[in-house]
């Protein structure tokens, strides 16, 4: 019985590598890639590793702190699809099982893997994360967003471990290895790394009041905090921020938008955020905090991660959407955790009927929407060879001023498009005109602007291109 739940897991998994790989593999690049592409400061087309190196080095200092994900940003560009696109799936899977390892609190193993926690992650993931397919299936986004979480959420893992022992040993190579891992996670992405940052802090602040904390956790702690002081202080930074404020930038109007983003990211997590409470006002009524303190504690620190994560961005002077993502990555773990509580007593967080209607309605809806994003970046693939072909035919007729059709679909929560558009001053295609080499680029139309925001747009739309 046990082989044959195995075998599902497994299968369930493979079907997830293969879609998010193929759908990887599809996704045109567009706005950043290109400029990712590029040798930090120049037009010219990173050629080897080491113009990656040089290209990151004259990032930090002109543009921002990110090195960890624009490296592998830069990397993943150099190397192409399909590999790019293999990683993207692996890091995907790696992105649910370490889910699944904070949900239970469990060393990294492929062993005995249930089927249904696995599908309430990927059910969740794809249906409450914030502009999926950005975060996901673009290269530059998705490392700056789904890469990083990686690298945070392991690090993290032997602290979530530590949770369910009294004592933790601590050798040299694990003071070693946590402090270098902790810098990486602490360099990667500034929500992120802020919110790991004061999950650790109480961690370690209640383990040295309790007078168990350790070395490796200490100095973890330390690596962490070292790693965000070197992203967050980036001369590039205040470059960048400079760069916004010259244009008419001003942080107290921003604020009020930043708000407006936070609470709407919250929204979109309305039913991830119904399953904790429900799961958290079970639990407290039935007592069960007491009989399994560590898990039900390590929930929540997991649940606060998530929190600091998204509130921390309404002090960012640049508050995109899909920096919400993290949240959902999070709070996951800490909701499924608290379920476990209740499986474990042999409490349900909802009827058995109720709980069969949600998973076929939550299958039905990850099926059909699935099947729409495969079909919607096929067509985008397919108008992707259209758009090169256009472009190889100008700049073998020698044109500076590039025209290009625009793509047949339209964006959507799993399907990310930031073309060019016919404004020639618009920031993608400003990119695009560096790395062509040429005066101008333009699309000969724009869409319609839909009045729903991306999350709430769940179909590929195919058709006319403009109205």
């Amino acid at each position: 019985m046990r082989s044959s739940n195995a075998f599902y897991s497994y299968s369930y998994l493979l079907l997830w590598f293969i879609f998010i790989g193929v759908c990887a593999f599809l996704a045109p690049y567009f706005a950043n890639d290109y400029r990712y592409m590029l040798v930090e400061g120049t037009n010219d087309v990173v050629a080897s590793v080491s113009e990656i190196f040089i290209s990151q080095y004259r990032h930090y200092f002109d543009w921002g702190g990110r090195t960890i994900a624009h490296l592998f940003a830069q990397f993943l560009l150099f190397i192409g699809k399909p590999y790019n696109a293999i990683f993207t799936a692996l890091c995907y899977l790696a992105l649910v099982l370490g889910i699944y390892y904070h949900a239970y609190g469990i060393k990294p193993t492929l062993k005995n893997l249930k089927l249904f926690p696995l599908f309430f992650i990927t059910a969740f993931l794809w249906i409450c994360m914030r502009n999926f397919g950005e975060v996901v299936f673009n290269i530059v986004s998705s490392c700056n967003y789904l890469v990083t979480v990686v690298i945070i959420m392991y690090f993290l893992l032997p602290y979530r471990l530590s949770f369910c022992r009294d004592k933790v040993d601590s050798g040299t190579l694990a003071v070693i290895g946590m402090f270098a891992l902790g810098i990486i996670a602490g360099w990667s992405n500034e929500n992120n790394s802020a919110a790991a940052c004061a999950g650790t802090f109480l961690f370690c602040a209640y383990n040295y009041y309790h007078k168990k904390l350790t070395s490796w956790q200490l100095w973890g702690f330390i690596g962490l905090c070292v790693g965000f002081f070197i992203l967050i202080l980036a001369p590039g930074n205040e470059a960048r921020l400079d760069s916004m404020e010259a244009k008419g930038f001003d942080y107290t109007s921003h604020l009020f938008v930043s708000l407006e983003i936070f609470f709407v990211s919250l929204a979109t997590q309305i039913l991830l955020i119904a399953a904790f409470i429900l799961a958290l006002y079970k639990i407290r009524s039935l007592y069960l905090q007491y009989a399994y303190p560590y898990q039900y504690y390590a929930s929540l620190w997991l649940i606060l991660i998530a929190f600091v994560s998204l509130a921390v961005m309404i002090a960012s002077p640049n508050f995109p959407a899909r920096s919400a993502a993290p949240f959902t990555m999070f709070a996951i773990p800490g909701v499924l955790g608290l379920m476990d509580i209740l499986y474990v007593r042999g409490e349900a967080l909802l009827s058995v009927r109720l709980q069969k209607g949600i998973i076929v309605l939550a299958s039905l809806f990850v099926f059909a929407s699935g099947v729409s994003t495969a079909v919607g970046y096929t067509q985008a693939y397919s108008d992707n060879k259209i758009r090169q072909y256009e472009i190889k035919s100008q700049l073998d007729a020698k044109q500076d001023e590039i025209i290009v059709s625009p793509f047949s679909l339209k964006a959507n929560k799993y399907i990310y498009l930031a073309d060019v558009q016919h404004n020639e001053k618009y920031w993608t295609n400003l990119i695009l005109k560096r790395y062509y080499k040429v005066d101008s680029i333009v699309r000969t139309c724009d869409f319609e602007k839909s009045p729903f925001i991306n999350d709430l747009l769940f179909f590929a739309k195919i058709g006319k291109p403009c109205s």
